[in-house]
């Protein structure tokens, strides 16, 4: 066993001993005995994103900041993924307005609602892109 695994068996191990000793209130035991997995799970994969972070950046020690950017990483929150939802609708959208422009630029006769149909997609595009800049 390579020593990250015995860091993060031991980390493991001592926040169980820290639940056991927890009142379960208002916890059914079934429920006690599932949050004590999911805390358990949590925290391994929390210890070993950290410790691969630290990695990449090639230090010796997990310092604070790689623990929180594992954190991040293993927990997003819904405002980013709402804002990564945006960027993905804005990219569609403005894929949309510049195919119909280009489409529009190779016909001999346009029609008036093929201009409206760019030029709102790609507004609507815009404006979303912008959203999505904006939060994150």
């Amino acid at each position: 066993m390579n020593p990250e695994n015995k860091l993060v068996l031991k980390v493991v191990e001592r926040a169980e001993k820290e639940l056991d000793a927890a009142q379960t209130m208002p916890f059914t035991s079934s429920a006690f005995k599932l949050l004590k997995i999911k805390i358990s799970q949590f925290i391994t994969d929390l210890a070993i994103e950290s410790i691969r972070t630290s990695e990449r950046e090639h230090t010796d020690d997990v310092s604070a900041k790689h623990v929180e950017e594992a954190s991040k990483k293993i927990n997003p929150n819904r405002s980013r993924k709402f804002s990564r939802h945006l960027g993905i609708i804005s990219g569609i959208f403005m894929g949309i307005a510049f195919s119909k422009l280009i489409t529009i630029i190779g016909q001999e006769s346009v029609v008036k609602s093929d201009y409206i149909l760019s030029a709102g997609f790609g507004i609507i595009g815009a404006i979303l892109l912008g959203f999505h800049l904006g939060r994150s």
